[in-house]
């Protein structure tokens, strides 16, 4: 009896010490988010980094920009940091926008280790004007980041470029 109590504290100890299982999850999922992001960048030549199906959408490179920088503004209440919308997205060329999706991947990876239990995902927080839980700020962030890498596919295709196998 004295060793199962001694395993169960120790299993607890270890639980605490670790993101939770909804963190971990999203850990997972945000990991295949990233490197299919990443491949679509790399699928698509820099000669048509500026290509725009239409004068009036983004280009290629703005809508990966605006992926990151969607991650970055989505996931500042989760880390506990202000706020920063930086309006319509910037065009950047190869490596400043592999660099800026990279470290825009990371900085909400980071964020998703601070949600150590369900009450810390269910945690409300500002955003914008609305009070959300840090969970459905999590969902947001993979639904916004979906949603941007599906139009970069789009513009792929429209080019010829067959994109990258999903791997879901």
């Amino acid at each position: 009896m004295m060793i199962g109590l001694a395993m169960a504290g120790s299993a607890a100890a270890q639980k605490s010490a670790c993101p939770s299982y909804f963190a971990a999850g999203l850990k997972a999922r945000w990991k295949s988010s990233k490197d299919s992001s990443l491949a679509m960048l790399a699928k698509m030549p820099d000669e048509h980094l500026a290509f725009r199906p239409t004068p009036d959408v983004w280009t290629f490179s703005q809508e990966l920009t605006h992926l990151a920088d969607g991650n970055l503004l989505i996931a500042a209440p989760l880390r506990g940091d202000k706020l920063v919308y930086v309006g319509d997205p910037r065009q950047l060329d190869r490596v400043a926008l592999e660099k800026h999706l990279r470290d825009s991947y990371d900085y909400v990876s980071v964020a998703f280790d601070r949600l150590k239990s369900d009450a810390d995902a269910e945690a409300m927080v500002q955003f914008f004007d609305d009070r959300i839980s840090m969970r459905d700020l999590c969902y947001r962030l993979l639904d916004h980041a979906t949603h941007h890498r599906s139009q970069a596919l789009v513009y792929l295709r429209l080019k010829g470029i067959v994109p990258p196998p999903y791997a879901g």
